[in-house]
């Protein structure tokens, strides 16, 4: 099984809107414990997207999952997108994406039974396409890596702000002015989370600054604020999570 490094950060627990932080510098991890005893299989690996790549509106999502295995692509509307992995276990799939947006479940098929992979994946062509694994909870990932800064994730009392170096040299990041320490994981990928409000900040990394519009409302969805898309979902009964995922220019 391949499996790539991570590095878990930090766990912070948001009393105000009963949600926990599980706060990642990388991509998802990979589920290692599933329940599968309803379909008396052995334990499958789940679905794990990494990389996306655009064509105008088609889209190629590059991925790993069990060897041989099928992994199944849902939308909200039970449409789904499917394929067989590799005896290595790496699979691509391609397929168009509507100008509104799509979100999308991966799932492992086993006979009958499916096995979520973790988070959900959200796509959007245009202008300034986006790919991106958004998970409850955590740093979201950003599946094509061009940005510095990949997001900003809030549930209105914790901010994660996470991103990707292309050298091993440490970004130099403040958050309205405040210096913030960053580590890379082995594959480049930081988190950090600090506290925070609703409100907006000012971020800078290196010498880019990203204005930051701070937590949005449910009814909002997807939006185009700041110069990034910012997604806003529910999260559990009552908790709300933005993620703003900037654009560089």
């Amino acid at each position: 099984m391949k499996m790539k490094p991570c590095r878990v950060a930090k766990t912070l627990t948001c009393a105000a809107v009963l949600s926990i932080f599980a706060l990642s510098a990388c991509k998802p991890a990979d589920q290692t414990k599933i329940d599968q005893s309803i379909s008396g299989t052995e334990w499958v690996r789940p679905p794990s997207l990494e990389n996306a790549t655009w064509n105008g509106n088609s889209i190629r999502l590059d991925g790993e999952a069990e060897p041989n295995g099928r992994v199944v692509l849902a939308d909200p509307s039970g449409r789904v997108y499917a394929v067989n992995a590799k005896p290595s276990g790496s699979f691509e799939i391609e397929l168009n994406v509507p100008d509104q947006g799509l979100y999308l479940k991966p799932r492992s098929q086993v006979g009958q039974e499916f096995i979520d992979g973790q988070g959900l994946v959200f796509l959007r062509p245009g202008e300034h396409p986006v790919a991106v694994t958004l998970t409850d909870g955590e740093a979201s990932y950003r599946l094509a890596h061009n940005n510095a800064l990949e997001a900003v994730d809030s549930d209105g009392a914790m901010l994660i702000v996470s991103g990707h170096a292309s050298t091993t040299a440490i970004p130099k990041l403040l958050v309205n002015g405040q210096p913030m320490p960053v580590e890379l994981d082995g594959l480049g990928h930081w988190a950090v989370v600090l506290p925070a409000g609703t409100g907006a900040a000012l971020i800078q990394l290196d010498d880019k600054a990203y204005h930051y519009p701070g937590l949005g409302a449910v009814e909002s969805g997807v939006e185009f604020v700041s110069d990034g898309w910012r997604i806003t979902r529910k999260i559990g009964d009552k908790a709300v999570q933005s993620t703003w995922l900037p654009v560089d220019r």
